[in-house]
């Protein structure tokens, strides 16, 4: 089927005031700042939201991902302290992936852990409330393991 002489010219009117440069998608948003490393920026958004314990959460992100958080987790699903896909409370995952959440940047990551803080409130002692809520899987070794993580590098800056 051929195309009349008036579509045609109507299709390169609109191709003349709609460039293609103007459905192009828009690039990234990106902060003004660059962090020196992953650990910054989950330390920063810690700080942002006021999480309580945070060094602790700092501990739980460094052993969950590692030191500059290089395991595959955070590298591949920007899952710094290895939480679950949530499925009865508010979150910022956006997929179930091997278990686990899957998020579009670190922030939503610090983010979600905040949700997580919200519905399930700290009452008591940091270690009781990561058993008390099932966040790991065997209490005792977690807590030997955690307490001995390294964070004096963020503490001091």
């Amino acid at each position: 089927m051929l195309i009349k002489t008036p579509m045609k010219i109507s299709l390169l009117f609109i191709i003349y005031l709609f460039p293609l440069s103007l459905l192009a998608p828009l690039p990234d948003c990106k902060p003004s700042f660059v962090f020196r490393s992953v650990d910054h920026e989950v330390w920063h958004w810690l700080s942002y939201y006021n999480v309580n314990e945070k060094e602790n959460w700092m501990r739980v992100a460094r052993m969950e991902s590692g030191k500059h958080c290089n395991s595959y987790l955070s590298r591949t699903q920007n899952n710094v302290f290895g939480m679950g896909h949530a499925r009865a409370r508010p979150t910022t995952s956006q997929e179930k992936k091997r278990g686990h959440a899957v998020y579009v940047n670190i922030h939503d990551s610090v983010y979600d852990l905040v949700l997580r803080l919200e519905r399930y409130p700290q009452r008591e002692n940091f270690y009781r409330y990561l058993k008390r809520t099932g966040y790991n899987i065997s209490p005792e070794s977690y807590e030997y393991t955690l307490k001995r993580v390294r964070i004096s590098d963020l503490v001091d800056k």
